[in-house]
C-alpha cells in the first residue's frame, strides 16, 4: 500500500474504500472483456470507429455533403442509379391528382378545378407544374436525402382574381441549401442570427428545448458554386420539409443510395476495363510465334509495283479469300477468348443486386425479371409496396399539407365554397405495379363478384376515380339509348329497343335471335289420291284374282 492510500485510509476509510472498490471494477472489466462476440475485434477485422452522436452532427453533415455529390454523379453517369430514379418518379407520382370527397357535390367540381388551375401556377419561379415538382421530389428525396419548399405569397393580379387562382406559391429547396456550412462565405451576406437559449442547430434545422423545428437555415450558391452564402431563414410553418428519416433523432436525411455507392462506381469501373478488353481481343485475329519475336523485314527494294506488298505487311494484313504462308519456323494462333464469361456477368448481378437492396427494389424490377411464376409476381408486389411506402411519405410529408393550405385559402378569399368537410379528399397516384394484368383483372371479377373487394378499390389501386368512371359508364349508357331509339325509329317499328342495342353494341356473345312471323291458318282439305297407272291397274287385278283362288 502506497503512502498516500494509507494517508486517505488515515483521514478518511469511506474515501479509501471507495477508492478500492473503483480500483476492483476496473481490473474485472480489464479481465472480463466483452461478453457478445459482435462487440468483438480481431486482427482480421477493424472496429467500426461509430461515434454514438447525433445524426444530424456536424461529422454528419460532412458525409452527407459528400454522399449528395457522389449520389449525383452516379445519376449522371450509371445508368442503373439513372433508371432507378427515374422508376420512383414515375410509379410514385405519375399523373397525379387530387379528388375531393366533400358532402357537397358542387363543391367537389369547384375544388377539383380550383386546385388543378393551382397546379399549373404553383411554382414560384414559373417554370413547373405542381407534378414535376412532385415527381422531381421523390427523386431528390432518394438521391440527396430530402429537399425543402418554401410556402409563400404573391400579389394577386387582376388576371388572377378572374380566374380564380390561389396566391401560394412553392419554391423548391435542394437537400445542399439547407444547412451547407462547408466553404460557408458569409462576408457579402447578412449572417444568420444567433441561437437563443435552449436552441440548437442540426445541419440546417434550429430547434427548441423540446427537439421541435422552428425555423431552417437557407443558404445561396455562389455564382461559380465554390462556396455558399446564408440567405435567410425560414419559419418551420411556411417550410415543407421531406425526408424519409432513419432514425427518431435525424431532422435530415441521407442519400438512400449510401450504401451502394461504391458497389456502384466500382460496377462501372468493372465494365470499363472489361469493355477494353473486348475490344483488344476483338481487333486482332491471332498470333505470329517466330524466333525473335517480331514481324519480318521487308526483302524487296523495288516498291514501283502496284502489287507490292512487304512480308511484314503479308504477316499482318488478312484479305477475304486469300491464301498466306507462314515462314520455316513460324506458326499462327487465333486468339480465341470468350469475354465476359457467364461468371462475370453473375458478378455484376450481384453488385446490381446490391444495389436494388438498399433502395428497396428487387433485382428483376430495376435490371432483368430473372423468375417466372410466382417469383416475378413476387418480386412485382414487392416493388408496388416499396412505391406505396414512398407515396405515404409524400402524402404526409407534402401533398396534404400543401392542398390543405390551398383550400382553406381559397375558401377565405370567397373562390370556393364554404363547406365543413373541406380537408375530405384523396391523392390519385398511378396503378399499381403488376406482373399479369390477365390473371389479376380475372381475380379482381372474382371477388368483386363474392363481395371481398369494392369497385371503389379497384378504381383506386389503378389510379382512376371511381366517380369518374360512373359518371362515363352512364353518358355512355344515355347515348346508347338515344342511338337505340333512332335506330328504331328508322326501321318502322320491325326492330325493338334490346334488339336495336344490341345491333349497336355488338357485346352479345351470338346475334339475338328475331322471331319468324306467324303462319296464317289453312282450312281442311280431303286428301286426293294419286291416280295409278294402267300397269299398277293391271297388276292389282291379278292379285286379287290370286287371292280368290286360293280361297276357294
Amino acid at each position: 500500500m502506497s503512502f498516500i492510500e494509507q494517508t486517505i485510509r488515515f483521514f478518511s476509510p469511506a474515501t479509501a474504500l471507495q477508492r478500492q472498490r473503483a480500483k476492483a471494477q476496473l481490473e474485472a472489466g480489464d479481465k472480463v472483456g466483452y461478453w457478445r462476440v459482435g462487440a468483438q475485434s480481431s486482427t482480421n477485422r477493424r472496429a467500426s470507429g461509430q461515434s454514438l452522436d447525433q445524426p444530424d452532427s456536424s461529422r454528419n453533415h460532412t458525409d452527407r455533403v459528400t454522399l449528395i455529390r457522389e449520389a449525383r454523379w452516379l445519376e449522371e453517369n450509371s445508368s442503373v442509379v439513372k433508371s432507378i430514379l427515374r422508376k420512383y418518379r414515375t410509379f410514385s407520382v405519375g399523373r397525379l391528382q387530387y379528388v375531393p370527397r366533400t358532402s357537397s357535390e358542387e363543391a367537389n367540381k369547384a375544388i377539383t378545378a380550383y386546385v388543378e388551375r393551382w397546379m399549373a401556377s404553383c411554382d414560384l419561379t414559373r417554370r413547373h407544374h405542381f407534378r414535376v415538382l412532385a415527381g422531381l421530389g421523390v427523386t431528390s428525396m432518394k438521391r440527396d436525402g430530402d429537399i425543402g419548399y418554401i410556402v409563400s405569397e404573391v400579389p394577386m393580379t387582376p388576371l388572377d382574381e378572374m380566374l380564380k387562382i390561389s396566391p401560394i406559391r412553392l419554391q423548391a429547396i435542394e437537400a445542399d441549401r439547407i444547412g451547407s456550412i462547408p466553404n460557408r462565405n458569409g462576408t457579402d451576406a447578412k449572417p444568420f442570427k444567433p441561437l437563443k437559449r435552449g436552441e440548437q442547430d442540426f445541419s440546417g434545422v434550429v430547434i427548441d428545448s423540446t427537439g421541435r423545428p422552428i425555423r431552417y437555415r437557407i443558404y445561396n450558391r455562389s455564382t461559380t458554386g465554390e462556396s455558399m452564402m446564408p440567405a435567410l431563414e425560414v419559419p418551420a410553418q411556411e417550410f415543407l420539409h421531406l425526408f424519409d428519416p432513419t432514425r427518431l433523432d435525424s431532422y435530415r436525411g441521407f442519400s438512400a443510395f449510401d450504401a451502394a455507392i461504391t458497389d456502384i462506381k466500382d460496377l462501372q469501373e468493372i465494365l470499363a476495363c472489361e469493355k477494353i478488353s473486348v475490344k483488344y481481343l476483338s481487333s486482332i485475329s491471332g498470333v505470329i510465334n517466330n524466333a525473335d519475336g517480331s514481324a519480318d523485314q521487308d526483302v524487296s527494294l523495288d516498291t514501283t509495283h502496284s502489287d507490292y506488298m512487304s512480308d511484314a505487311d503479308r504477316m499482318k494484313k488478312v484479305e477475304p479469300g486469300a491464301i498466306q504462308y507462314l515462314a520455316e519456323g513460324e506458326s499462327f494462333n487465333p486468339v480465341d477468348f470468350n469475354r465476359p464469361s457467364p461468371t462475370f456477368n453473375g458478378f455484376l448481378d450481384t453488385l446490381v443486386r446490391s444495389t436494388g437492396l438498399t433502395v428497396g427494389l428487387p433485382f428483376g424490377f430495376i435490371y432483368s425479371w430473372a423468375g417466372q411464376g410466382t417469383a416475378v409476381r413476387m418480386e412485382a408486389a414487392q416493388a408496388a409496396r416499396e412505391f406505396e411506402m414512398t407515396q405515404l411519405t409524400l402524402e404526409e410529408k407534402f401533398l396534404y399539407p400543401i392542398v390543405m393550405r390551398v383550400i382553406a385559402r381559397g375558401i377565405q378569399l370567397g373562390h370556393l365554397p364554404a363547406v365543413a368537410d373541406f380537408d375530405a379528399g384523396e391523392w390519385r397516384f398511378p396503378a399499381k405495379v403488376t406482373a399479369d394484368i390477365g390473371r389479376e383483372s380475372k381475380a379482381l371479377i372474382d371477388e368483386t363478384m363474392a363481395g371481398i373487394i369494392s369497385k371503389t378499390q379497384i378504381a383506386a389501386d389503378r389510379g382512376e376515380d371511381r366517380n369518374i368512371i360512373r359518371s362515363l359508364l352512364r353518358a355512355e349508357a344515355m347515348e346508347l339509348v338515344e342511338d337505340a331509339k333512332m335506330v328504331q325509329e328508322a326501321s318502322g317499328g320491325v326492330l325493338d329497343l334490346p334488339t336495336a342495342i344490341y345491333m349497336l353494341e355488338r357485346r352479345a356473345p351470338n346475334a339475338p335471335a328475331i322471331p319468324a312471323p306467324a303462319a296464317a291458318p289453312t282450312e281442311d282439305v280431303p286428301e286426293i289420291e294419286d291416280e295409278e297407272s294402267p300397269e299398277d291397274e293391271a297388276e292389282d287385278i291379278a292379285e286379287d284374282e290370286a287371292e280368290a283362288g286360293s280361297t276357294d
